[in-house]
């Protein structure tokens, strides 16, 4: 640009081309004053951004762009953004020497002067000479070729050297360095000026080709150095370059590609290495170049093959692997694909061991050969087998296990499956083919098939699994038939069964099923644990199974010469199957009651107390056998002699000891089937399972120690999740368990169940020595008085003898013995506890309601307690908090404190704890809880202590109501009773 300022002096921005000592070649801004005639002269100066203000004519952007640029490589500037510190001109240059420097400094210096001279060229604004600090600028243009000048390397192969140089064209004109005044600019790519024009280059041929011909016109290679020089010079010429070659071929080859992944075992980070062959020269999938050359010599003669790549074909391969999981990583690498959940439908991944990229080979093997892909691994002793891997596994249904049959093909080679039981089960994934390979198993068999090794048999050709594994077996392997035991995991309902007849009861919907599910394990000859909620029936459900197996099986004739004892009678008939029922004392009166009521065609034998037979031949006559833990324990020698159908252990938390007799002596019983009957399967540990699962179906849990390592350690210590899982898995097709609240709506809204209960034999013994002195005393007062004057004698006798059938304590505080009642509540109690039920415990006695709350006290259990002493004040206080506190489950009424104006429906069962002689009574205190507002179904428990006056006294209820009430309504309780009534209430 040109302007004419006040003093009438002409002036110009020009650009000139500089050399700067140590910055090397540089284009500068520079406002030259002209002459009259518009020529340059001496007068210049080098300008900036802010200096080129001070002229008065106008600056194009272009220009501005370019004087800000140029300040990028100025001393100043250069200093500042290679040193931290500010130093000195010459300190700085000792930091950075010359070769430093040429290496460092000048690439940024020469990145800018590229920018710079294209920008010059592009918008046609002049370049001029200058050359050193004193040299003026020249007044002549420099021309600028836009486009790059081409470059011809020239090979002449003689016998004795190779001569070599540059043939340059700039717009079909040659052009010659040789002699002149050539100024390199930048090297790489390189601009060069010479005869006042400025030339570039393609950016692979840098500044050093040129160099040598500056002075001279080609280069001579003498031959003792030819066979060198053209393996890496010639060569490398004719890869990057235009090569025109005399004394040896260039072709050009388009040969076949093969596509090959190299393993890289890098093992935090494996991943495949994708490459493309070309008739021995290998290409790294993520080179750009798109061809190579390769040289080939016979003797004198020497051919250059330039091989062109099939970008094409190499662009399908790689889809190809992206289509079957691979996804691309840095450079040549690809890895393994997973499908993350916070990424679903996304491709992402994570690498994964060198275990895991072995397998996926292996899994796609075929499908690689069949797209021409060939696996190499990288130099090793170890070389891993990378072929297909096949499992095929028959399963043959027997009797009472699995048969499995497998064979693993790891390419040529067959083996058994049974031969990697100890790889599956130890965890080991490398296994040794017959020719050194290392073959790697699929991480998933472990997964798959390490349960059925561990929990399976084997002989040399197949492995065993027992029938109650077949969850093992489930979505794993198919086998014929599984659908049946299929029914027990849920997945295929059970049909409901008929109820059979003989059951003088209408079974619930969901006492059926419980009913038809025994019969479904009954059929596979499997074990079952039935953990229904205390009240639900579990004892119905059980004679009805006995029923239906006394129906389908016909009676046996009597065998002759069977030595009957005295009390004896001779049957007619004896049934096709007996079964033992094992149980606490406490429950055989009850279940004496209930198969009398439920099943009254069932023949039942109680083999109980001190005086009972010391054979078995005889349990034949009989459909069941009622017995104890206890006596199991001690009659254990002669039980296990008689094969019975079926062992039901009733409260089967009894064997929950695996240490204990009782488990042991119980174990060794014969039987073709076994049941366990409990609401609470497990109460302190893992290994209480264990034990019931080992009497039902032996093996189905292991070994204790397997169990205690494999399971209880990892869930009770560990919380691990996945072995819950696993063990539910196992145990959940024979174990049924129904609350109250899933069954609620086949329920009643009340249902009133009574409960008996033994004495202890202390308890026993007190109570039998006072009431035959009561009875005793009271014959002798109707004697001498009459009833009517003998009446309070007669209710202080009742009341005794109520109280030591309760707890003896309550009779006197001084007595130490256990209550067989008490005992019972008590287990009661901790089941209810355990399944978070509320319960209200009403009793006549506010005395026997103060054991309890000792007893709960003792044992820092929460619980509320109202009785006729209780504050009117403290009543709501203590009804809201039972009804409204989730830990306080407890509720202890005095059956006259709380009979009337309670409402108190967070409970869903009530116990009766001793009976009244009016029914109303208890009726009431039921009512407490069943009544409006209540959501659960109630059940009602009465516990009766058999063998005492609370017997007589429900007789009473059942049987003379009105001679019962009379007791509370008449002045004289005894009005209408016969002095012999009386004394029976005493017997």
């Amino acid at each position: 640009m040109e302007t004419t300022v006040l003093n009438k002096v002409r002036q110009k921005l020009v650009f000139a081309i500089t050399e700067h000592s140590p910055l090397g070649v540089l284009v500068e801004p520079y406002v030259i004053e002209l002459s009259e005639q518009n020529e340059f002269t001496l007068t210049y100066r080098r300008v900036n951004a802010l200096t080129i203000s001070d002229y008065q004519f106008a600056v194009t952007d272009e220009e501005m762009y370019l004087i800000r640029l140029a300040e990028e490589y100025t001393e100043d500037h250069i200093i500042k953004t290679f040193s931290k510190e500010q130093k000195k001109h010459q300190d700085f240059y000792k930091l950075y020497p010359p070769e430093k420097f040429k290496l460092l400094i000048r690439p940024h210096i020469e990145r800018r002067l590229v920018q710079c001279l294209q920008m010059l060229a592009r918008h046609n604004i002049g370049l001029y000479l200058k050359g050193r600090r004193k040299d003026h600028i020249q007044d002549r243009p420099i021309k600028i070729f836009q486009n790059p000048a081409e470059v011809t390397f020239n090979f002449l192969r003689n016998n004795d050297d190779i001569r070599y140089h540059l043939s340059i064209q700039q717009n079909n004109e040659e052009i010659t360095l040789t002699n002149k005044r050539v100024i390199v600019l930048t090297s790489k790519p390189c601009w060069l000026y010479a005869d006042h024009k400025v030339y570039s280059f393609r950016e692979e041929i840098d500044s050093m080709k040129f160099i040598p011909f500056f002075t001279k016109p080609h280069i001579t290679i003498p031959g003792q150095s030819m066979q060198k020089y053209l393996e890496t010079f010639v060569l490398k010429s004719i890869h990057y370059y235009t090569v025109k070659a005399t004394g040896f071929d260039i072709r050009e080859d388009n040969p076949e590609c093969e596509p090959v992944l190299t393993i890289d075992n890098n093992w935090e980070h494996p991943s495949l290495i994708l490459s493309f062959c070309y008739n021995g020269k290998t290409f790294l999938s993520h080179e750009k170049s798109q061809h190579a050359v390769i040289l080939q010599s016979n003797h004198d003669s020497y051919s250059f093959i330039k091989i062109y790549r099939n970008t094409g074909f190499e662009e399908q391969k790689k889809q190809f692997l992206e289509s079957i999981g691979l996804v691309r990583g840095n450079g040549s690498h690809y890895h393994i694909s997973i499908n993350s959940n916070e990424n679903k439908g996304q491709s992402s991944f994570h690498p994964l061991p060198y275990y895991e990229l072995l397998n996926w080979i292996n899994r796609n093997e075929a499908l690689l050969k069949e797209n021409l892909f060939t696996i190499v691994q990288p130099q090793s002793d170890i070389k891993y087998f990378t072929g297909k891997i096949s499992l095929h596994i028959d399963v043959n249904n027997r009797q009472d296990w699995f048969d499995i049959y497998g064979t693993v093909s790891f390419g040529e080679y067959t083996i058994p499956f049974l031969k990697l039981r100890n790889h599956i089960l130890s965890g080991r994934r490398e296994y040794k083919l017959p020719n050194e390979e290392i073959a790697i198993i699929p991480e998933e068999w472990f997964t798959r098939y390490a349960d059925i090794m561990r929990f399976s048999q084997n002989d040399d050709r197949k492995l065993f699994l027992k029938k109650h594994h077949f969850t093992l077996l489930k979505e794993k392997i198919p086998v014929p038939g599984l659908e049946q035991y299929n029914k027990l995991t849920g997945e295929i309902p059970v049909k409901p069964l008929k109820t059979p007849e003989g059951i003088s009861a209408t079974l619930r919907p969901y006492q059926i099923d419980g009913y038809s599910w025994f019969q479904h394990l009954r059929k596979q000859s499997l074990g079952g644990c039935l953990a229904d909620d205390m009240g639900l029936g579990k004892t119905l459900q059980v004679l009805t199974l006995l029923q239906s197996i006394r129906n389908e099986s016909p009676s046996a004739p009597v065998l002759p010469n069977i030595q009957l004892t005295l009390f004896d009678a001779q049957p007619l008939s004896r049934p096709a199957h007996t079964s033992l029922i094992v149980m606490p004392l406490s429950l055989v009166h009850n279940w004496e009651k209930e198969i009398a009521k439920f099943t009254p065609q069932l023949k039942a034998y109680k083999h109980t107390g001190i005086n009972r037979s010391t054979t078995v031949h005889h349990f034949a006559d009989y459909d069941i056998i009622l017995t104890t833990y206890g006596v199991i324990r001690n009659d254990y020698e002669i039980l296990k002699t008689f094969p019975f159908y079926y062992i039901i252990l009733d409260e089967s938390q009894a064997i929950k000891n695996p240490d204990s007799k009782i488990f042991n002596t119980i174990q060794e019983l014969n039987s073709k089937h076994r049941l366990v009957l409990t609401g609470t399967p497990i109460e302190n540990s893992l290994i209480d399972l264990w034990s019931q699962m080992s009497f039902l179906n032996p093996g189905l849990l292991g070994t204790l120690h397997f169990f205690k390592d494999h399971f209880v350690v990892p869930v009770e210590k560990h919380k691990d999740q996945n072995k819950m899982n696993k063990l539910n898995q196992l145990i959940s097709p024979y174990l049924l368990r129904r609350t109250k609240q899933q069954v609620a709506g086949d329920l009643p809204p009340l249902t009133i169940k009574t409960y008996y209960c033994e004495m202890t034999n202390e308890q026993q013994r007190i109570y039998d020595a006072e009431k035959s002195a009561i009875r005793n005393y009271i014959i002798r007062k109707l004697e001498e008085e009459g009833k009517d004057k003998a009446r309070f004698v007669i209710l202080n006798g009742l009341m005794r003898l109520r109280q030591i059938a309760n707890h003896p304590c309550m009779a006197d505080r001084t007595m130490e013995c256990e209550s067989g009642k008490f005992n019972e509540v008590v287990e009661c109690i901790d089941k209810l506890l355990c399944e978070n039920h509320k319960v209200l415990i009403f009793s006549n006695f506010v005395k026997h309601l103060t054991v309890f709350r000792s007893y709960f006290d003792n044992r820092t259990i929460q619980y509320s307690m109202l009785t006729g002493e209780t504050a009117e004040n403290k009543r709501k206080i203590i009804i809201e908090n039972f009804q409204n506190n989730p830990d306080n489950r407890i509720f202890l009424i005095s059956i006259r404190a709380g009979g009337v104006g309670l409402n108190l429906t967070s409970a869903d069962y009530v116990f009766i704890l001793d009976p009244w002689w009016n029914p109303a009574v208890e009726s009431q205190a039921i009512n407490r809880t069943h009544r409006i507002g209540q959501v659960n179904n109630i059940l009602a428990y009465k516990f009766i202590t058999k063998n005492s006056i609370e017997e007589k006294i429900i007789q009473l209820q059942n049987e003379k109501q009105v001679l019962a009430s009379s007791l509370i309504n008449n002045k004289n309780p005894f009005l209408n009773f016969s002095e012999q009534e009386i004394i029976n209430l005493f017997d």
